[in-house]
């Protein structure tokens, strides 16, 4: 067990590398993989941009992801009904908040007296 230890150990100290920092060709090094470096994250945020723009486009044409337009008729009655239902929904979604808005305040006003 000491023999592997003891040749880890020779090779930790021959890999330590001595860096110049006052060096020109050190610098000049630094600053290509910085470049690369800022090079590949301005590539990646525009392909993320270019998918966000594609996915507006999309929304903003009632397009369907595989290219297919989205046509609703208004006056179908069963699109009707189910905005009937999403309405009816939020409004009794806002209703239950305000009741517990207002139980809460009032619960607020019974523990101050």
């Amino acid at each position: 067990m000491e023999a592997r230890n003891s040749a880890t150990t020779d090779r930790s100290n021959k890999d330590d590398i001595d860096i110049d920092l006052d060096d020109p060709e050190t610098e000049k090094a630094a600053l290509k993989i910085q470049a690369g470096f800022k090079a590949t994250r301005r590539g990646k945020r525009s392909r993320q941009n270019g998918k966000r723009k594609k996915q507006q486009k999309q929304i903003s044409t009632n397009q369907e992801p595989d290219g297919k337009n989205i046509d609703i008729d208004m006056d179908d009655p069963e699109v009707v009904e189910a905005a009937t239902k999403i309405q009816a929904g939020f409004k009794g979604f806002k209703t239950r908040q305000e009741l517990k808005a207002k139980a809460a305040a009032s619960k607020d006003e019974e523990s101050q007296d």
